[in-house]
C-alpha cells in the first residue's frame, strides 16, 4: 500500500483571497459590535450601532460561507 500524501495538492491548501477577506471583515465587525457593547453606559445608540456591525459580520460570514461552499463542489 503506498503512503498517503501528507501535503494537499497546492490549489486545496491555499484559500482564496476573498474568503481571508470576508473571514476577515466578519471578525472586524463583529469585534467592533462587542466593543459596543462592552462599556457600563451603553446607550440605544450605541446598540443601534453595535447591531447594525453585527448585521455587517454576519453578512460576510454569509457570503465566506458561500465562497467555501462553492470550493468544496
Amino acid at each position: 500500500r503506498p503512503a498517503a500524501n501528507p501535503l494537499p495538492p497546492s490549489s486545496q491548501s491555499a484559500m482564496p483571497a476573498d474568503l481571508v477577506a470576508l473571514h476577515m471583515q466578519a471578525v472586524n465587525a463583529l469585534s467592533a459590535a462587542l466593543r459596543q457593547l462592552q462599556g457600563p453606559d451603553c446607550t440605544p445608540a450605541m446598540w443601534q450601532a453595535a447591531t447594525s456591525r453585527a448585521h455587517r459580520g454576519l453578512s460576510a460570514l454569509h457570503r465566506a460561507c458561500a465562497v467555501a461552499r462553492a470550493l468544496e463542489g
